[in-house]
């Protein structure tokens, strides 16, 4: 098997920018594509279908995205294979999990926030989330544990 179309989702936590790093290892030595991902939760995802959220408050979602996009470019400065960029809106783990299936990624990379406990219980799990429901490898990184960085 091999790993040349590596899906990274990320969102501005060290554990994304790790899994970032780890992506960028991969696809130098195997030759892979790697595309960044960020997505912007919906309103209705946010806050329910009964509140309205002010389009300020969309726009500096919008915003947010692109200085984690900025921060997630970063860490490929200097690599010389194929890079992509997505910006979606909509429910994070449904999202990567689609984009996933639709691009035909060999891999998914992606970082583990640690919500434990009732707050993960609660809130969900993103990386949970796509681990169960993407078809191809999914592999789940801590923000510690990158080895030469």
């Amino acid at each position: 098997m091999t790993f040349d179309d590596i899906l990274v989702p990320v969102d501005g936590s060290d554990a994304s920018l790790t899994a970032a790093r780890h992506a960028r290892a991969l696809a130098e030595a195997f030759g892979g594509r790697v595309t960044l991902v960020h997505v912007v939760p919906n309103a209705a995802y946010l806050v329910g279908d009964a509140i309205i959220v002010p389009p300020l408050l969309l726009n500096e979602l919008d915003e947010n995205g692109k200085v984690v996009m900025e921060k997630a470019r970063a860490v490929f400065q200097g690599f010389t294979g194929e890079l992509a960029e997505e910006t979606l809106h909509g429910d994070p783990g449904a999202a990567v999990s689609a984009l996933a299936k639709e691009r035909g990624c060999t891999l998914v990379i992606m970082g583990r926030r640690g919500l434990g406990g009732l707050a993960g219980l609660l809130l969900g799990s993103v990386s949970n989330y796509v681990l169960h429901n993407t078809a191809c490898p999914t592999l789940i990184v801590k923000e510690t544990g990158f080895a030469g960085v």
